[in-house]
This record gives structure tokens, sequence and C-alpha cells, in this order.
């Protein structure tokens, strides 16, 4: 164990000071057509500006990207996947950037390099797929809405499962991703599951990857379509209104119990999505949904068009993710801003993630939830 650290703590030293050579799918297309099948073209972006609130926050509009890079299906040979975060690299040792979530955010792509030491390199003959990708591992929200949406590229481009002998998989899992990936018949007697934190390396004879499905801090409509496909909903029920807890260690809401006697009074119920079986049906079957910035929104993937939104944002946290999954979804998005307890100002560039908790006004609250129910 002390060797191991050693090794980790010099390979890490060392990092710093290799140059990362990364491509894109785009130059190993230009290098040899025969690698890439295309889906979806380079496509324009084009988001609101206005919310029921008022202007869309600065701090997501100057996040979102003015295009959506094109999407596709590679196929190479002796490739390499590294880490619980699917890095992807060539035979000569290049980063590919775009089947990652920094695909349009080069610039804060973390130095991942090829591991120095690679004791634990596991050989696949055949032929592998990978479905691993950035946080995928351990978040609902990356599982959900990147990790699966690649089976959709994947299919479209021709493939089945049968043209595969090995396919990595992260290891997450709740009874909603268990039921989707019921759905696509994934055969388990060819699966590597890859579990957080787990420093692998695996060398593929040929590797089979997908670009990132989505956009620059968004989700794209074709993700919101082929997850309602894969699960279509079961009742035709409607009228609930929900209010979705975050029980994270880390950004949570500090004075939600202060905010739910008011919800309560407009007949909201309070649920945690992660302890029920079945948050799809109740997420389709509402009307309206509070919650704070948390993974567990992306249950709103389910919902009905014209659900009524709105989402509870850390100042020092404020991505996108949720605002571009409604317009995508055909809901009715609105935003409610609180500062967090350490306020840190980053550049609207970064991909920094905050942990503090933050709080909310009630009484802009109550106006809030007065203009939501209207």
């Amino acid at each position: 164990m002390k060797f191991v650290r050693l090794r980790n703590r010099i390979s890490s030293r060392l990092n710093q000071y290799r140059r990362v050579r990364d491509t894109s799918a785009g130059q190993l297309a230009r290098e040899d057509a025969s690698c890439w099948q295309q889906i979806y073209p380079e496509r324009q972006s084009t988001w609101p500006q206005v919310l029921p609130s008022g202007r869309v926050p600065t701090s997501f509009s100057e996040r979102l990207g003015e295009r959506s890079l094109p999407k596709g299906v590679l196929r190479l040979r002796r490739a390499s996947v590294w880490s619980d975060d699917g890095w992807i690299f060539t035979a000569n040792g290049r980063r590919i950037s775009d089947t990652t979530a920094f695909a349009e955010d080069p610039e804060w792509m973390p130095r991942v390099h090829l591991p120095l030491f690679r004791s634990g390199e596991r050989r696949l003959a055949g032929r592998t797929l990978s479905l691993v990708s950035n946080w995928g591992t351990g978040n609902f929200f990356h599982m959900l809405l990147d990790v699966l949406p690649r089976i959709d590229l994947l299919f479209r481009a021709g493939w089945t499962w049968a043209d595969f002998d090995h396919i990595l998989l992260p290891a997450f899992r709740s009874p909603t991703v268990d039921r989707l990936l019921a759905a696509v018949n994934l055969p388990q007697d060819r699966l590597i599951t890859v579990k957080w934190g787990q420093m692998i390396y695996f060398r593929c004879d040929e590797l089979v990857c997908t670009s990132y499905p989505g956009g620059r801090r968004a989700v794209i409509p074709s993700v919101v379509d082929y997850l309602r496909q894969l699960n279509p909903p079961r009742t035709k029920k409607s009228g609930r209104r929900l209010f979705v807890q975050r029980l994270a260690r880390t950004r949570s809401l500090r004075n939600e119990s202060e905010l739910l006697p008011l919800l309560i009074e407009h007949g909201f119920e309070v649920i945690d999505p992660g302890a029920i079986p079945d948050a799809e049906t109740a997420f389709h079957e509402s009307d309206y949904i509070v919650g704070p910035h948390g993974a567990a929104l992306a249950n709103l993937v389910f919902c009905r068009p014209g659900t009524k939104v709105l989402e509870l944002v850390p100042t020092d946290h404020a991505y996108p993710y949720f605002f571009t999954l409604s317009v995508g979804a055909g809901l009715h998005y609105d935003c409610l801003m609180g500062p967090s307890d350490h306020e840190t100002i980053r550049p609207l560039v970064s991909r920094w993630t905050s942990k503090s908790d933050f709080t909310i006004d009630p009484v802009e609250f109550a106006r809030s939830l007065n203009r939501l129910m209207a």
C-alpha cells in the first residue's frame, strides 16, 4: 500500500510536466474516414432569453454555447480506456476530447494522461464498447443523461449488442436506471462494470465509443426524446405537486424547514426520488415541481410537456442543466437564486463545483411559488 501511494505521488508530480496531446473525432475522421459514423451534424443552439420571473440569469446564458458539436460513433484500433471517467486514448496516446463532457470546454479539461505505471493494465481481446463517461459511475444525473443516451447513438449507427465481446458500463444503479437498462436488453454475459474511484486501464484490440451526447452545460432535445421513448408513461394520471428534496452532503437547502409549510399549504408532496420505487411515474403525474438544484431533478425528463418547474439555485453553483432540460422537454421553467454560505467568485466559463449550502429568501420564495401556480 505504501508503494502504491508513493507511486501515485511520483506519477502526479511528473504529470505536471507532461504535455497533453488532444485530438477529436473530426481530426481522426480526416486521418481515416472509416473510423467515424456521424449521426447528428453540428447544430446551432438557441435558448429562451426570458423566464416568468424575468431575464434568464447571466450565470446561465453566458455558460451556454451557441452550437452543438457533431454526434456519432468512433471505431478505433488498439485504443485505451483510462479511469472511472472513461477517458479514451488512441493507439499513439492522444486523448479524444469530444467523447467527454468537456467537449466544448477543452481549456477546462483536466490534465489527464495515459498512466505512467500500467501495472493494472487489462487487455481486452476482440471488440469492446465503452459507455463509461465523466462522473457516470457515481452520479444519477450523468448516468441518466450522459451514459444511457450513448446507446441511442450506437443503435442509430447500426450497431447491436451482438457486435461486441465486452461492454464497459458504469456501476451506478437505481430503480430508474435498472428499468432503462432492462428496456435496451443489455447483455449481462459481456458486461464489465466500472466502479467509482476505480483506476482501471483497459487496452483494447478494437474499441467502439461515442461522442458526448450533450451540449455545453446543456441537455439537448435528442437526449430527452430517447429517454422518453425508453420509458413510455404507464399512467395518464396528473395533478400531483412535488417538492423534490436534496438529501446530499453538499449544496443543501439550509432553510428547507422554513419553506415547507408554504409548500404543504399549496398541496405539495415532499419526496426523495431515491427512496421511492418509481420516481419516473411520480414526475410524469405531476403538474408542478419545485426543488433545489441536484441530480434528482434529472427526472424532469419524464415529465409531461407543460409541467411547471421552479428550480432553487445556489448562486455560486448556477449551471443551466435543468433549464436546458426543461426547454428540450417542453416544460415551463423558472428559477430562484439563493446565496451560498461561502460565496466564491469563479469565472463563468469555469466548471468549478461548489459544496456550500445555500438559503432561499422566504418572501421571494412565496412570490415565486404564487407565480408558478398562477
